[in-house]
């Protein structure tokens, strides 16, 4: 019939018990009157159960508790062996039979499970060792070994410096709230943190475009310089957003306007008559001013009046100058 039950196992560890002996009796010679003895293992007395025990006397094995009893490390035989009869004895290991859901702590060695024997990925949070309230767990180090639980206060970030890290809030010109918003500090970004093409000066701004630009005077509809003439004038549109005076005394003068086109559109320019002389401004090429004629004039030149002055303004869909403002008598020919 063949093995039924758990295969048998080598676990264990067998010991001759090399030395018995009693008091008065070194060696444990046998005399048929001492029946208790010490027993030992090199020279070391030893405790085992007495079913871990084999034991003959002269070849023939002794059955416990019939034969013998074991008390510590002493061995008491109910009979006294008798002179001449030789010892035998094993301190044999016990045998393991390992059954599902048997082993528990107390049959495993210190340090004896290692990542080897975990399948991959099943240990979850709940089987790792509490954490203290808001840390994280890193290798605050700069070389590999044991991590260990950081402690990330309120608004604090992370920051690795190579050899571990850090927890610390932003400051200075930057805050951070712990919602992730950042604020900048008021008067905290000056020119030189700006990155923008052109150099900053007392005389150049910064464009919508990023770029540090110089001002220009690009204001056309609203006079910006005045310039007096005394003398006929050709106007150019050099002269747009100026105002033109022209102080005549008693002469008679005229301000030539210029060829314009759609790049001049909206351009204004002032007139201003200084004196009791006629002063007439003169279309270009067919433009009109107001209701003058194609290529005509306007003036003021009414008896009596030292003072005119009118503001033309370019449209040019109609190629026309029309006036948007006026002190005293103008006059348009057609």
């Amino acid at each position: 019939m063949p093995y039924i039950g758990h295969a048998p196992t080598n676990a264990g560890q067998f010991v001759l018990l090399d030395d018995i002996e009693t008091a008065g009796s070194p060696g444990g010679t046998f005399n048929g009157i001492l029946d208790t003895f010490n027993m030992k293992v090199s020279s070391v007395s030893v405790s085992p159960s007495a079913d871990n025990l084999l034991i003959m006397l002269s070849g023939i094995v002794q059955e416990t508790p019939g034969s013998y009893t074991v008390s510590g490390s002493t061995i008491v035989f109910d009979d006294a062996p008798e002179t001449g009869m030789t010892f035998y004895g094993i301190l044999m290991g016990q045998s393991a039979s390992v059954g599902a859901g048997t082993i528990t702590t107390a049959e495993m060695a210190a340090n004896s499970v290692d990542s080897d024997q975990y399948v991959d990925g099943s240990i979850d949070n709940a089987h790792l060792a509490d954490m203290a309230a808001n840390t994280v767990k890193v290798r605050d180090a700069n070389s590999s070994g044991v991590p260990s639980d950081k402690a990330v206060a309120d608004t604090q970030l992370l920051i690795g410096d190579g050899t571990g890290f850090t927890a610390a809030a932003l400051s200075g010109d930057v805050t951070m709230a712990n919602s992730g918003a950042v604020t900048i500090a008021q008067d905290a970004v000056d020119i030189g943190m700006i990155s923008a093409t052109g150099t900053a000066s007392s005389s150049t701004f910064l464009r919508g475009d990023n770029a540090w630009v110089a001002v220009t005077d690009t204001n056309t509809q609203y006079p910006t310089a005045v310039a007096t003439k005394t003398d006929n004038y050709t106007v150019t549109t050099d002269d747009l957003g100026k105002s033109l005076r022209m102080n005549n005394g008693s002469s008679d003068y005229t301000f030539t306007l210029p060829s314009v086109g759609a790049g001049e559109d909206g351009g204004r320019i002032t007139f201003t008559k200084l004196g009791s002389g006629t002063v007439t401004i003169d279309a270009a090429d067919s433009d009109i001013i107001s209701n003058s004629g194609a290529g005509d004039t306007i003036y003021a030149g009414r008896l009596g009046e030292t003072f005119a002055n009118v503001t033309l303004e370019y449209v040019h869909s109609t190629t026309q100058w029309i006036i948007v403002g006026a002190h005293g008598t103008w006059v348009s020919t057609d």
